[in-house]
């Protein structure tokens, strides 16, 4: 697959203001012949800042985003709701960071709930902003562990694909075999933005090797197309109930390659996040034959930080606390750089880049896979690495060895200075090579807690 001219249009796009090429996307879409009423210029302003501060407060939130545009100290900000002035938003996003601490505490103690997003154009715009480079680093980190495990695929499918941060990382990283991209995603604005990125803002343009579709087919025409890759980056989490998740489940089950094919779910580093991935990796043990756990954890067990409520608890979102209490779920860390005009709060003086630290949950099951690639038969990584002694004489460490969380001590004169040394670089989610320990212990005190 050649160099996409869209991802220089990103590049550009970072170093602009995000509102002059939302806006350049906006006229695009205004001009194509679509059944739709357009927006005037102080209606669109109004519906995109309501949507940019509906995605700030998450999901779970949203339905408060009413009560939080009419406190009194905000409305000095953003204005009434009938007359919206115009504002930047650098004043939008601070005014939010000064009330959001006082709405999450509210909203704490209330149940998960997943509602079904419904992405037009502002709110595709706002997810461009917001939600595509978490998304970006994240999927780029577990596709890059399986191309350091020697995958090499032709094939992918982007499940949800929204405005192709998928797409870019997989560029990236398989630039030489990669030969086929679909990406699917039921909002036609979404995909408008993808192709337009890809593109790099000329969507006439030909992209060889890459299609974009509203749908998959159902039944035996649907299984004639299947993929080396098929991923699902924050979607799951959108969709407004159990069945229509186990449904897109089978149907990306379908198309994932028969011979060492992988399906890639990645959700946010939540307790929904966790818990929407535990769903997905239940219902393909227990129901797919063929289907194995590849990674974070390479085994078919039951997840050890995994604990379904009981009782009166039963129909909660929320978890109960597993054995451990310093493992409230299962998530892991990325870290990537900010551009200064997607900042969410603070102040900006314009060229300023900052990195940002967001937490993820993933699962990657494949289809008929006989053995695990060396790198990933070795126990994760899944606690903060805790260092004592200036010399580093000790080291613990937690790993996850067959689906049960293990606190593990190191010492210089027990276990050698090399592998000590190795566990104090050790970051969380990477692999560990416990098996190369003699006579290891798990640690007694100054357990580390989980990011």
């Amino acid at each position: 697959m050649n160099d996409l001219v869209g991802f220089q249009f990103m590049n550009k796009v970072q170093k602009e203001n995000f509102r002059s090429a939302a806006r350049k996307f906006e006229q695009y879409w205004k001009h194509r012949r679509i059944a739709r009423a357009p927006l005037n210029e102080e209606q669109a302003e109004k519906k995109y800042n309501e949507a940019f501060l509906a995605t700030q407060i998450g999901p779970k939130r949203r339905k408060n985003i009413d009560a939080l545009l009419q406190d009194s100290s905000l409305k000095a900000v953003v204005g009434p709701a009938e007359q919206l002035e115009e504002i930047s938003e650098s004043k939008t996003v601070n005014a939010l960071a000064q009330h959001s601490k006082k709405v999450f505490n509210e909203m704490r103690e209330l149940e998960e709930t997943h509602k079904a997003i419904i992405y037009d154009i502002v709110i595709s715009k706002v997810w461009a902003k917001t939600g595509m480079m978490k998304s970006y680093a994240a999927t780029y980190k577990i596709l890059n562990e399986m191309k350091n495990c020697g995958m090499e695929p032709r094939t992918m499918l982007d499940f949800g694909c929204g405005a192709g941060p998928s797409l870019w990382a997989a560029n990236e990283l398989f630039k030489e075999t990669l030969e086929e991209y679909t990406g699917v995603d039921k909002s036609l604005d979404q995909l408008r933005m993808a192709r337009y990125v890809v593109t790099g803002g000329h969507p006439e343009r030909d992209t060889p090797g890459i299609r974009f579709k509203k749908t998959l087919p159902d039944g035996i025409a649907g299984s004639k197309e299947q993929y080396n890759i098929v991923m699902c980056s924050q979607t799951l989490g959108d969709l407004p109930d159990r069945k229509t998740r186990i449904a897109a489940i089978d149907k990306m089950w379908n198309k994932v390659h028969y011979e060492g094919g992988v399906l890639v779910i990645i959700e946010s580093g939540s307790i929904a996040g966790h818990e929407i991935v535990q769903e997905a990796r239940s219902h393909l043990i227990d129901n797919m034959k063929n289907s194995f756990v590849v990674a974070p954890c390479g085994h078919n067990a039951p997840c050890g930080l995994f604990r379904k409520a009981e009782g009166p608890m039963a129909n909660s979102r929320r978890l109960q606390k597993p054995e451990l209490d310093f493992f409230p779920r299962c998530s892991f860390p990325v870290r990537y750089e900010r551009p200064h005009w997607a900042f969410t709060k603070g102040q900006d003086d314009g060229n300023q880049r900052t990195m940002v630290v967001e937490s993820f949950n993933y699962i990657v099951v494949g289809k008929n896979v006989n053995q695990l690639p060396p790198a990933l038969q070795a126990p994760r990584i899944i606690g903060k690495v805790g260092v004592s002694g200036k010399a580093l004489e000790t080291t613990s460490v937690v790993i996850c060895v067959n689906g049960k969380p293990v606190p593990l001590g190191l010492s210089k004169a027990r276990d050698g200075d090399e592998i000590v040394l190795q566990a104090s670089r050790s970051h969380v989610g990477e692999t560990f090579p416990v098996k190369e320990i003699e006579n290891w212990q798990p640690a007694q005190d100054g357990l580390p807690s989980i990011i």
